[in-house]
Parts: structure tokens; sequence; C-alpha cells
């Protein structure tokens, strides 16, 4: 709604007088309350007391008399002193005295006043607590009746006492009485009903104070309640007055203010018309020269003659109208050679667009430009239209980039908060993707750069797409390449080992296929320690395509790894592959028989070791020094050689893995008898796959942990009687057992996760990779272990490492050297 100046200059003085007067009423008022309770609660206070102090006197004053008459009667005789009657006849109000006596008439009277209807009944006098109580009202009697030592007897006043019970009179909204027991002494009957009495009551008993002052309800009433506890007996004091009566002025004051406010708002408005026509009597004038001037008429003159600030005003007025009037027809002079300007410089900055895209067109780089909106800018490279697929600036930022529809509107709100400078751009970029690809199957790499104004405040973002497909294609093919001249190098270099490897593979997928065979519970888990061999033994070589075939059987077979029996079709599924298995190994033999010479060790001689024993045994008798050269020329092996490939598989792996790792190899010089050690053996590089994977940490953690930044894996092996004792240790972070219980809830301290490790199927790695991560290699080794009718300890240290206490069983009777 709209107000003229006028009005809104008469509704500003209007509303300042009445809050003025409101909060100055306001004020007044509660002051006033606060006082007039105040007045009321001194009032209340100094009345009981006072009253209080006269009613006690005049207790003690009665009480004192008959303690005097009780002094004086002679309970024998029952007779008073001689003296009793003139002491009587001395108390002007005093009416009569009676005594009882349990053995005696009902009543007994010594003194009896000469107006008979003053007399007191016996009933009376018997149903009367001891202490003081009123007759009657009318004509102020009261008796005070105070027992005798005679068991039942007791000996009572009559008096009258008009100012007593004047004190205790009732007026209006005023309730006065004097509380006894059950009595209630009062000049007027009290309306007041048990339930209420009862509640003054409790009052009183929570406040053992002698005097005090409280509100209160009674009889749907609120009273202001004042009491004084006299010091006879229990006797109470109590003063009450009505709130509503007390505080009536209240309303009358009320009354006062709202009048005085209706009659300070009309002089007020009066003197506001007054003033708001006195302000604006020269607006109207400035306001209709300015409402010409909106309608282009700088010809109108402001007539204000007044030497104020609106004289003032006026002829400002009228010297801007004057000199708008000369710029006007200046601009049209000007505006005549300003549109051949315009139009000279329309056609430059022509020339330049066509320039600028022509120089964008031939990048061949997709540019954007997004704006603080959120909305891509009309100016857009040709190469950005076929790389993304789509018109850019008809299109979101968001679906540009390639995003899901469920992630476009947080992709808004990070471009808003880098707009307003709430998240730095860089942090921005790093949180968006980094590439996309296109129905065309193109890899486009994407680039962010700001633009900023003058102040350095960022206006838009600029989005470059760069076709990187042949690049990547390019790379994979050197991978490819370097792959294959790594397995070569390989293969030249241990093609012994490379054969043996071989061997063994094809010697457990025969094994693998046996296990299927033969029923037995969990044949998976059988099979897959034996794929995760041959997967890990052929990784080292490069020769990814058996590496992968493994890698995926592994994926494979993995569901079924804690099932009891195989089904005929899932035995049919796992034999077919494992024949592929051997297929592409035997394929790879073909391919590269040439460097590996597979099938000429294969044709090589071999002698059985039964024939080596008795001819050993024959040369033995017949030639001691002879037997002992050909035992250890063919009867014993060293350890070195089983590890000789271990350095550098831990190398090449700590550096796919960003990690610094050393190998160390103790006892390698034992000699050992001869026995199929490669079964055994072939198992550690389990321990070393999964040691750096999860156990070695990386150079940062290794140091800001204390340690070293290069970790250690170290193999070491002592020949102790007819055992073979090795030992598998890294320094790394040990067996993280709360890891391993987060997958099994049944696992409750470290004890128990290593042994569900031994189980196999469960790893403290949280994805698959083709290092590790399936919890089959180490099981796969502790199985190996069982096999040889071994012993295994596994001994951690959260934090420093772990390691593996191993013992196996040597041939009997073999003659065995230990290298120290």
């Amino acid at each position: 709604m709209q107000f003229s100046l006028k009005v809104k200059i008469l509704l500003t003085i209007v509303m300042l007088t009445l809050t003025s007067l409101t909060v100055f009423s306001v004020l007044t008022f509660n002051s006033y309350k606060k006082d007039k309770l105040a007045f009321v609660y001194d009032h209340m206070a100094s009345e009981t007391q006072s009253k209080s102090t006269l009613i006690s006197s005049v207790i003690e004053h009665y009480d004192f008399y008959i303690g005097s008459i009780i002094s004086r009667l002679d309970l024998n005789t029952k007779q008073l002193h001689p003296g009793t009657q003139k002491f009587l006849h001395s108390h002007q109000n005093l009416l009569g005295i009676y005594y009882h006596l349990p053995e005696d008439a009902p009543e007994l009277v010594l003194h009896r006043s000469a107006n008979r209807e003053e007399d007191v009944s016996w009933q009376d006098l018997h149903l009367k607590d001891t202490g003081l109580s009123l007759l009657n009202q009318k004509s102020a009697r009261f008796i005070f009746k105070k027992p005798l030592t005679v068991q039942g007897g007791y000996v009572v006043i009559a008096f009258h006492h008009p100012e007593l019970i004047n004190m205790l009179n009732s007026g209006s909204g005023r309730i006065n009485f004097l509380l006894h027991g059950e009595q209630l002494l009062s000049k007027k009957a009290v309306s007041l009903s048990s339930e209420s009495l009862n509640s003054l009551k409790t009052n009183f008993a929570r406040n053992p104070a002698s005097f005090g002052l409280f509100e209160t309800q009674l009889e749907n009433e609120e009273y202001f309640v004042s009491y004084s506890r006299l010091p006879y007996k229990g006797m109470v004091l109590v003063n009450l007055i009505e709130k509503q009566k007390v505080l009536l002025i209240q309303e009358v004051f009320l009354k006062q203010v709202l009048v005085f406010l209706v009659l300070m708002g009309s002089i007020s408005l009066l003197i506001g018309t007054i003033t708001s026509r006195w302000i604006t009597l020269h607006l109207d004038d400035l306001t209709q020269a300015a409402q010409e001037m909106e309608n282009e008429n700088f010809d109108y003159v402001v007539k204000v003659r007044s030497n104020d600030e609106f004289g003032l005003l006026g002829d400002s007025f009228n010297s801007m109208s004057s000199k708008i009037r000369d710029l006007l027809d200046e601009l049209r002079k000007y505006n005549t050679q300003l549109e051949q300007m315009v139009e000279d410089r329309t056609c430059e900055l022509q020339n330049l667009t066509n320039i600028q895209n022509a120089m964008l067109n031939s990048l061949g780089q997709g540019f954007v430009i997004v704006s603080k909106d959120h909305n891509i800018l009309p100016v857009y490279s040709k190469v950005a239209i076929e790389m993304f697929e789509s018109v850019p600036d008809q299109v979101d930022p968001g679906t540009l980039l390639g995003l899901k529809t469920e992630d476009v509107d947080s992709f808004r709100e990070l471009y808003e908060m880098t707009f307003n400078q709430m998240l730095d751009f860089d942090d921005m970029v790093s949180m968006n993707p980094s590439s996309r690809s296109n129905s065309k199957h193109q890899h486009i790499q994407l680039n962010y750069a700001p633009i900023r104004n003058e102040k350095d405040q960022l206006e838009y973002v600029l989005i470059i797409g760069t076709d990187k497909t042949k690049e990547i294609e390019n790379m994979a093919k050197f991978k490819k390449e370097w792959a294959f001249s790594q397995m070569i190098m390989r293969i030249v270099s241990n093609r012994y080992s490379l054969i043996k490897v071989i061997k063994e593979s094809l010697s457990m997928i025969r094994l693998s296929i046996e296990t299927l065979d033969k029923p037995q519970p969990h044949p998976v888990r059988s099979v897959q320690r034996y794929i995760h061999t041959i997967k890990g033994s052929f990784s080292y070589f490069h020769i990814e395509e058996i590496t992968k075939f493994a890698h995926d059987f592994e994926s494979f077979l993995e569901p079924f790894y804690n099932q009891e029996h195989l089904g005929d079709d899932l035995k049919l599924q796992i034999l077919e592959k494992l024949v592929a298995l051997q297929v592409s190994i035997e394929c790879y033999i073909d391919s590269y028989d040439k460097i590996i010479q597979f099938k000429n060790a294969a044709l090589q001689k071999s002698i059985p070791i039964k024939d080596l024993d008795a001819f050993g045994k024959e040369l033995k008798a017949k030639h001691p020094a002879w037997y002992e050269k050909f035992h250890a020329q063919f009867y014993r092996s060293e350890i070195q050689p089983y590890f000789q490939m271990y350095p550098s598989i831990i190398s090449e792996l700590g550096l796919k893995l960003n990690k610094k790792v050393k190998f160390i190899l103790e006892g390698g010089q034992n000699q050992l008898p001869e026995r199929q050690w490669e079964e055994l053996f072939g198992q550690f590089i389990h321990f070393v796959r999964n040691s750096v994977d999860h156990g070695i940490e990386t150079e940062q953690e290794r140091v800001a942990a204390g340690k070293d930044a290069t970790g250690e894996i170290k193999f070491g092996f002592k020949v102790s009687g007819d055992k073979l004792e090795i030992s598998l240790s890294d320094d790394g972070r040990g067996i993280l057992w709360e890891k391993i219980a987060k997958k099994d809830s049944s696992i409750t301290n470290e004890q128990e996760a290593i042994q569900r490790i031994m189980m196999g199927g469960i790893s403290s790695k949280d994805e698959v990779s083709d290092v590790s991560g399936r919890g089959v290699g180490v099981s796969s080794l502790f199985s190996m272990v069982q096999k040889w009718n071994g012993d295994i300890q596994v001994i951690n240290h959260p934090g420093q490492g772990m390691a593996l206490k191993i013992q196996v069983p040597l041939k009997k009777n073999a003659n065995l050297k230990q290298v120290a």
C-alpha cells in the first residue's frame, strides 16, 4: 500500500506520541502496582501484629485471673478464700466463676452475675475446649477454661470483653478470626468451608514461623493472608483480604490511562496534520515538476518563493532542467555521428570474431565457457559439438561432461560454491570429472581454467576437451609390448625356473581334476588354492594371458568356496575351466618353446630315486670315499637356488604398489636331502604377495610410525636334527584381526581371527586385486605344511610385523650338512 508524504509524516508523529505515552503509562502502572502491593503487605503485617499483641495481652490477663482463683480455691471445702468475692467484684467485665469436680454435682457456681440471662449453662461449660472460647458474638461474652490438678476437674471464668470481639470484626472483603484447634472465634460468621480452613491449617503447618504472609485461593477467590501465632496453646490470629478488592484500583487506573491515551492521540493527530501540511506546502510544486520532467517536459519552471531548503531545491531544479535541455540538443547532434561509428565498430568486431572462431576450430579441441548462472555461453568451437555430441549452449554443463542424472544437482552446487568463493578453484577441479567418453569410443580428457575479472574474481569457467584416444591406444600398445619384452627377459634369465613352474602348474591342474573325482568335503577350497598358486607363479614372468585366466577362474570359484559338495553341473563347469587352463598353458609352450625348450627338458632321462639308492649302497660298500662325493652331488641341494627370483619379484610388486621392500635370505646355504621341496617352497610366494600388499606400509606411513622407509621380508632356514625350521617374517603392520572380525561376527579375539585365516576364504582387504584379497594364498600355505606333516605357528606383533614359524621333517637317515 502506497502513502503520500503527508500521510507518512502524520502517521509518524501519531505513532511516536502514542508509543511514548504507552510506555510511560505501562511503567507508571507497574510501579504503582508494585508500590500498592507493598503497601497492602505492610498494612496487613502491621495490623496483624498489633492485633496479635492486644489479644495476647487479654488472654494473659484472664489467664492470670483464673490462676489467682485456682490458688484461692480450697478443694477440700470447695470454698473460695474469703477475700475472693471482693477480688471478683473488682473486675467489672467478669460475669461469673464456675468449677467442676468429678465426684460433685454437675455444677457448682461460686459467683453469678445479677443478670440471669448472662448465666452460662453447664452443657456450654462442659463441651468447651480448654482455653479461650466465644459464647455470644452479639454480647461479646467469652469464657476462659483451665483444668485443675484433679482428673476431670476444671475452672471457668465468664467475662464480657467488647474490645476483643471488635478486634475480630470482619468487614467488606476482609475476614478476621482467631483459630484455636477446631474453634473459630470471630465477631461475624465466617463463610469458610471446612476444606478452606484445612487448607489454611496446612499452610500454617508448612510455615512454622510465628508470623507470615502469603497468597492463596479459598472458595474460588484469591486472598492475601497474614497470620500470627499467639503464645498460648496453638492459637493463630488470621487476617484475610480479597485480592480482587485490594487491586480494584488498578481497573480504575487502567480506564484513566486509556482515556488519557485517546485524548493525547487526538491532540497528536491535530498537531501532525498541521505539521505535515506546513512541511509539504512547497513539496507539491516540486512533485508536479518531477512529473513534468518524467513526461520529458523540461520547460516547466518551479515556483517556490521561500528562503529555506525548499527554495534552494526549487532553484536547483530549474537549473537542472535548463542544463538537461542543453545536453539533449548536444546529444541529438552526437547521436547522428555515433550511429556511423557503431556501424564501423560492429564490422571490426565481426571480423575479429570470425578470426577468433577460426583459431579455436583449428586447434582441434572442444572449448566451452560456463557462466555464474550455470549456463554455457554461445561461444564454443565446432570440435566441441562433435566431441560432446550436442550443441553446448543447449544443454546443462553437467550433462555435457557426461554426469549421471542424480549427480547433476551436486555438480551445480559445486560450481555455485566456487563462484561464491566458498570453495577454492583447484579443489573444485579435483572433484570434477577428469575425462569422459562418447558413443564413438573417443577418450576425452577434460581440463578446466578460470576466467577472472580485473578484481581477480571468478567470472567464467573454461572447459577444454582434448581427444586422447590415440595416445591411450598407443600407451596400451606400449604396455603390451613392454610386458612382452619383460616376459622374454624373464624367460631367458630364468628358463629353468619357468620350466619348473610349468611342470608344477600342470601337476596342480591334474591334482585339481583328481580332487573333483574323489568325494571329499569343500573340494573348491583345494582347487582354488592350486589356481591361486598358478596365478602367482605365472604373474612373475608377465605371462598375462594365463595370469588373467587364473584370476577370472578364482572369481568364478569364490562363491562356492564354503560349499560342502558340488553338483554335477558345477563339477562339469570347473572341469571345463581346468582343461581350458591346461590348454592355455600348452598353447603357451607351443608358442615360446624355442625360448623355453620345455619339450627338450621333458625328453631328458630321469633316474628314479630307488635306483640311486641301490647304486649308493653298492658304492658305499666298495668305495666309501667315492660315496661321499656321490651323495653330495646327487642327494643334497642348497636352499638358495629355490629363492633366487624372489628379490626381483618383491621389487616389482613393491614398485606396482608404490612401496619400497627388500628381501633377506638367511641360512640359504644349508643343504637339504633330495625331496620335492619345490612343492613346499612354491607356496611361500603367497606369503610374499600378502606381505607386500597387506602388511608392508607405504614410505610415508612407515616414516610416520618411526620405521625405516624400506620394508623388509625375511626368510630364515635352519636344520635342527631331523627337522627343517623355517621362519617367514615381515616388519609391516601385522595382522589387523579387527578387520577380519568385521567380516565374521563370530570372531572375538586375535587367535580366532588367525584360525579363520587358516581356513581360507577371508581377507582383511576390502577389494580383490590381481595381487591378493581372496584369502586363499596363506590358506594354501597352511594346507601344504599340514600335508608335509609339519607344524606352523603364527606370531603377530600389531604395528611391528608378523611371522610364520614352520617345522617340517627331513628325509630320515640323510647325510645332512648345516652351514653356519
